[in-house]
């Protein structure tokens, strides 16, 4: 997704050229001033060429020494040399001062004397050691072998303040540069399409920018060594937006991230791109609310989800679903103690309400199977349960001790019951359905 710092291809530093001469001896007897030859000092692969020569011309035998640089290049500039050091045929070293021999033109040869005289009283020049070539531009161009070109300002033979880079492969550059580097505000657009506009720091991302990717989606705030670090805000291709911390081009630390239909809002903590620690997950409409523990983008902990009927469930989640024990309480004061699944009771629970308390087996919210209704007045049900109703023999045990058998289908009595009284006498009887 995310666009990286430029390839070598596509950054070249200009600048200083050091050339380091030295064991190119050449002992300057009297044969060595017919004709004056060149010789081939260093050559770099832009097309620059540094030549030499001893040369009488300018009036003191043996000691004047003349450079030629050889430019097949596109650009131009001021040539400046530097660090000039020579050893005379007599054991003498001199350093030469920083000097700018002129101007040369792209495609063209400038020489010029360097010193005179400086070895006159020493046998002459034995030895060229060492020199630098700097190149220092004004606002100009160069065209480089790969098809790339850069036009803009330099200074001390490198590119500095605005420039523009750009290559065949539609990578470009503009913004400001120092030293060679890219540093400080600039836009890099990559070759695969990205746009990046903001700061830079030698070359790389770093500080405020802001990313906008093909697909649509973009990204705004901090970068660090070229990666999203710090604070940010990422927009998604689908509408989603997440806003928090970044660390390693990854979200990671406390974020909020909104769903692109804007149903829904999670805010928390984030671990490599995924949801992980504690967190708050909830419908934009209300609807449901979940304020627990996450681990690998997944609802897994102990947890406290909220529904919008008044429903609160406390409990424990697995894998991105509700399962095990917890405990749920209804608006009206009913509490339910027990295995869930889904946030309804499933397995052995205990419902405590405001008539009665039931303590049963539960299937997916519903009972099932045998039952024990302990109502508030005393009196108390034990019977068979299907799908949430009493379905089989059912005992009724009212408070002066009579017992009352009877059948039950989907919640209603049938009509052949069986009264026991508190001294044991079974009495047959016809009930009316319900009561």
């Amino acid at each position: 997704m995310f666009g990286l710092k430029p390839s070598a291809k596509h950054v070249r530093r200009a600048g200083v050229f050091a050339l380091f001469l030295a064991a190119i001896a050449a002992p300057l007897g009297a044969s060595a001033w017919q004709g004056a030859d060149w010789t081939s000092g260093l050559r770099w692969s832009d097309g620059r060429e540094v030549q030499w020569r001893a040369t009488r011309a300018l009036g003191c035998d043996g000691s004047n020494v003349e450079l030629r640089l050889i430019n097949n290049t596109t650009s131009s500039g001021d040539v400046n040399l530097k660090d000039i050091t020579f050893q005379c045929t007599r054991p003498s070293t001199f350093v030469a001062p920083s000097r700018t021999i002129g101007t040369i033109a792209p495609g063209g040869t400038y020489s010029a004397p360097v010193i005179n005289c400086a070895c006159a009283e020493k046998g002459g020049v034995k030895e060229l050691m060492s020199v630098s070539v700097d190149i220092v531009r004004g606002d100009n161009s160069e065209t480089y072998a790969n098809g790339c070109s850069y036009k803009g300002g330099y200074a001390s033979g490198a590119r500095d303040g605005r420039g523009v880079y750009s290559c065949p492969d539609g990578y470009r550059y503009e913004g400001n540069y120092t030293a060679g580097e890219i540093n400080g505000a600039g836009t890099e657009k990559l070759a695969t399409g990205e746009v990046y506009t903001g700061a830079f720091v030698n070359g790389e991302r770093n500080g405020l920018g802001r990313m906008t990717y093909v697909d649509g989606s973009s990204y705004e705030g901090d970068y660090v060594r070229g990666k999203r670090e710090g604070t940010g805000t990422q927009t998604f291709k689908d509408g989603s937006v997440y806003i928090g911390e970044w660390k390693g081009d990854r979200r990671n630390g406390d974020g909020a991230y909104t769903t692109g239909d804007k149903m829904w809002t999670y805010d928390g903590n984030w671990l490599n791109d995924r949801r992980s620690g504690d967190g708050k997950l909830a419908a934009n409409d209300g609807s449901y609310t979940y304020i627990g523990a996450f681990a690998d983008d997944r609802r897994t902990g102990q947890a406290t989800a909220t529904f919008s009927d008044g429903r609160v469930f406390r409990g424990t989640f697995v894998n991105d679903q509700q399962q095990g024990p917890g405990e749920l309480t209804f608006k009206d004061g009913r509490k339910i103690t027990g295995q869930f699944l889904d946030h309804r009771p499933n397995g052995a629970a205990v419902e405590v309400g405001n008539v009665a308390t039931i303590d049963g087996t539960w299937v997916a919210g519903l009972l099932q199977g045998k039952a024990v209704v302990q109502y508030q007045t005393g009196e108390r049900f034990e019977g068979q349960y299907v799908n949430g109703k009493r379905n089989g023999l059912g005992v009724d045990t009212r408070r002066d001790g009579s017992k009352e058998e009877c059948r039950w289908v989907e919640d209603t009595r049938q009509p052949q019951c069986t009264r026991i009284t508190p001294d044991g006498k079974r009495i047959e009887y016809r009930s009316n359905g319900r009561n």
